[in-house]
């Protein structure tokens, strides 16, 4: 039993030995800037060239909402260049992205109005369009202006295949801490102001919000205030700077 004891305080002390060898002193250095924490805080919308060096010390993700028709300009085809070059800017910065894919934009320069790529249309999906002056800056830019009926069968087939190529690409991706759902509605933002139709069904925006989560399997998700929570996504609401928590 002697033996034991002294092999087992043996055994004691050059484990304590060990463990005061690997630990670290870290002395935190005072500062007067904002500390960032992971997974939550302040996020702005577009590039981080465009923003203040006093704005980009506050957040912690960029946002970026991009028109499926610069993604997919022809059916199967798919340019994921803007996306990268967004990416890669937060990310030379140590921060990550919310991405979000638009079907309709009153604000868009796009030839036609066409957010949602013309071939949807040209391939029988359903479409409204209207037209909007130079008065009516508050909605959008002047011209012609296009979304798809986002109950539209053939339309949901075909944002569905987009989808999935989109997460072949990106699941997983760590620069993307949120994928917006942003696939209903102008602006991807669950309503159809100033379109002036009627708004889809229940049921059909779930519909919107379970393509995503099956086409990604290693996100978080967001959806517009204006959208009704479902499963794990999180509503988000809107302005100056947007707050954003990961759970």
């Amino acid at each position: 039993m002697k033996h034991v004891l002294i092999f087992s305080s043996t055994l004691l002390i050059v484990s304590l030995a060990l463990l005061r060898a690997e630990q670290i002193l870290i002395t935190p250095q005072a500062t007067t800037t904002p500390l960032l924490n992971p997974g939550k805080g302040w996020s702005v919308h577009d590039w981080p060239a465009w923003q203040e060096k006093e704005v980009l010390d506050l957040v912690g993700m960029g946002v970026g909402r991009f028109e499926w028709a610069r993604l997919e300009p022809r059916e199967g085809e798919y340019d994921w260049k803007p996306i990268e070059e967004m990416l890669t800017a937060w990310g030379d910065i140590g921060r990550v992205c919310n991405i979000g894919i638009m079907c309709a934009s009153t604000h868009s320069r796009l030839a036609g109005g066409y957010v949602n790529p013309k071939w949807v249309f040209d391939t029988g999906a359903k479409m409204h369009e209207i037209e909007l002056t130079p008065e009516m800056t508050t909605q959008g830019t002047a011209g012609s202006k296009v979304a798809p009926v986002f109950d539209d069968p053939i339309f949901l087939t075909k944002f569905r295949t987009f989808l999935q190529a989109f997460a072949k690409r990106f699941d997983g991706d760590p620069r993307i801490a949120l994928l917006d759902i942003r696939s209903y509605g102008n602006w991807g933002e669950c309503h159809m102001h100033p379109f002036k139709v009627p708004d889809i069904a229940p049921e059909k925006f779930r519909e919107h919000v379970q393509m995503h989560l099956d086409a990604f399997k290693k996100r978080s998700y967001a959806s517009h205030e204006t959208a009704t929570s479902a499963n794990s996504v999180r509503l988000r609401t809107s302005s100056i700077g947007q707050y954003w928590k990961s759970t």
